[in-house]
């Protein structure tokens, strides 16, 4: 298998196809070199995010375009790099809750198609399907410094906010959750209901 890069895919890319089926739940990891770039490519309220880049062993990418996210907060506060490994751990956890929860979403949105009108059945069938980026944490070591930092694939494309932890919801969301209200299949959490 290659990317779409030309690269052949890292070991690391493979472990995480074998996650995703389901295969492989922990893996320590063999040693990799990075490339991290000192720009910043995005920052949120929690995270601050640079692309990285896997390195064989002569200094040539292998594998996708990678993003390693950072605490804004532990790590410029001098957190240990057990307060680091305990952030990651912990947004490790809530996305693997909330990818839980994207899988029986999924498995109910197929379920439920049936139970409806066909115009219904089609709005229904065209709902883009969530699925998560599995992360893994990455230990980096720098001048004897160490710290790790959580690094997942990048995602090509647009990034558009449907929502924020301030209460902001998209209108095009709020209507898809009317609807899907009318149809008996949510929860009345957005628009302020």
């Amino acid at each position: 298998h290659r990317s779409r890069y030309g690269n052949r895919q890292s070991e690391c890319a493979q472990n995480l196809v074998k996650i995703r089926m389901g295969s492989l739940r922990h893996k320590d990891l063999p040693s990799f070199s990075v490339a991290v770039k000192d720009q910043i490519f995005g920052e949120g309220a929690e995270r601050i995010v640079r692309k990285v880049r896997f390195l064989d062993s002569s200094g040539n990418y292998i594998g996708p375009v990678m993003v390693a996210k950072e605490s804004r907060f532990v790590e410029s506060h001098g957190g240990s790099y057990g307060e680091q490994m305990d952030y990651h751990r912990e947004f490790m956890r809530t996305q693997d809750i909330a990818s839980d929860f994207a899988k029986k979403f999924n498995e109910a949105m197929l379920q439920v198609q049936g139970h409806f009108g066909r115009e219904d059945q089609r709005m229904l069938r065209n709902l883009p399907r969530i699925h998560f980026i599995e992360p893994m944490v990455v230990e980096l070591r720098e001048d004897r410094v160490e710290k790790n930092v959580l690094v997942e694939q990048f995602l090509e494309g647009d990034y558009k906010k449907f929502n924020s932890n301030m209460g902001y919801v998209e209108d095009e969301v709020k209507k898809l959750v009317e609807r899907m209200n009318d149809l008996g299949l949510g929860g009345d959490f957005a628009g302020g209901r």
